[in-house]
């Protein structure tokens, strides 16, 4: 029986077994070069572009509003954000 082959999400191509990553956000299949990096150290990994993207519109928002990453600067614990209030549901802390 032979090994189960994947399309990467990137590019709809099969990959070969030496070449298969997975997005670290999705865990979707990708081919190592249709991999996205990106350039903050605190999300270091390979992502598909569409995770890419949401992970750096999260760093945007988190420096615009003065949190950092989406976590509770007092207990650890990912902020929830809804419309126009972020909170968090451990602790109660807002950050704006």
């Amino acid at each position: 029986m032979g090994r189960r082959r994947f399309r990467c999400k990137e590019c709809n191509e099969l990959i070969d077994f030496d070449e298969l990553v997975y997005c670290d956000k999705c865990r979707a299949p990708l081919h190592d070069w249709c991999a996205r990096g990106i350039d903050y150290p605190e999300f270091d990994g390979q992502y598909c572009s569409e995770c890419a993207m949401e992970l750096e519109d999260e760093i945007e928002d988190s420096d615009e509003y003065g949190y950092s990453y989406n976590r509770c600067p007092i207990c650890g614990i990912y902020l929830i954000r809804e419309e126009n209030l972020v909170w968090c549901p451990n602790c109660g802390y807002e950050p704006y």
